[in-house]
């Protein structure tokens, strides 16, 4: 009796996707002129090689991947979606891989788009030239990211808004930044800066204008305060709190000195 019922079960679901399929064939229109398809509703695909010149309004959903040209509305890649431009939802389970997205971009194991304007979210990795948003993963990487970072580890070029992690690194970055274990500059013969507050056991950055907490800070000019046991400093302007306190820019015996040391005078 279970079999028979389960047999049925599946015979319904096969129809209902041939029947679907049927209905979102029919609701397509082309056009000679722009060699542009169109489709409005549900389209339900098996494997689309290629990027189609097709745009669809409405529910897509390829059962091996989505590789549309334009997407208004939810598109959905059962193992992974390729699709080039998305306004909603954009969802690929191993790998969801898009050129634009206007909405949430989401996949339990890589995410990733060219530009993104909403949420990127990769259940691993999450990637992506461009966020305007939120950029959410275990690890994270940014080309440029205008929003909220939340991961276990994030790298970014350029990083304005506020950032939780437990390492961070970024070439320019403006706001508030606490990582668990580090925040530090990318690579060497780079110049990296900080202007805002940033707070990490460990801190390496050129140039830094705020507030930086750490048990460690290292820059090369710092304009504003450093709290943490050990701060060291080629130029300083501002004040550093610690056990030990190196500002390069002071003369002897005021360079290294514990508790406090000042240099506010800009030369």
């Amino acid at each position: 009796m279970n079999f028979s019922h389960n047999s049925g079960i599946i015979r319904s679901i096969i129809l209902l996707f041939f029947l679907a399929l049927s209905l979102s064939k029919a609701y397509s229109l082309s056009s000679d002129s722009s060699k542009v398809r169109r489709w409005y509703g549900l389209r339900l695909t098996l494997y689309d090689a290629k990027e189609k010149n097709q745009i669809l309004q409405g529910i897509n959903i390829g059962l091996v991947k989505s590789k549309l040209k334009k997407t208004n509305g939810i598109s959905l890649g059962v193992l992974g979606n390729r699709d080039g431009f998305i306004n909603g939802l954009s969802y690929g389970t191993f790998i969801n891989n898009s050129r634009k997205v206007n909405g949430l971009l989401y996949s339990p194991l890589l995410a990733g788009a060219k530009e993104v304007n909403g949420i990127a979210w990769g259940g691993f990795l999450t990637y992506s030239k461009k966020i305007n948003g939120f950029l959410v993963g275990l690890f994270a990487e940014g080309g440029v990211v205008n929003g909220v970072s939340l991961s276990l580890g994030v790298g970014t070029d350029t990083m304005t808004g506020i950032a939780l992690s437990m390492g961070q690194s970024s070439i320019n970055a403006k706001g508030i930044f606490i990582a668990g274990c580090a925040f530090v500059k990318p690579k060497r013969g780079v110049n990296s800066s900080l202007t805002g507050a940033a707070a990490a056991a460990f801190i390496h950055v050129d140039h830094v204008e705020g507030l930086t907490v750490g048990a460690a800070t290292i820059s090369k000019r710092h304009t504003g305060i450093a709290v943490g046991v050990i701060n060291v400093t080629q130029n300083l302007y501002g004040i550093q709190i610690g056990a030990l306190n190196y500002a390069g820019n002071n003369r002897w015996p005021f360079r290294l000195l514990p508790l406090v040391n000042v240099h506010l005078k800009k030369e």
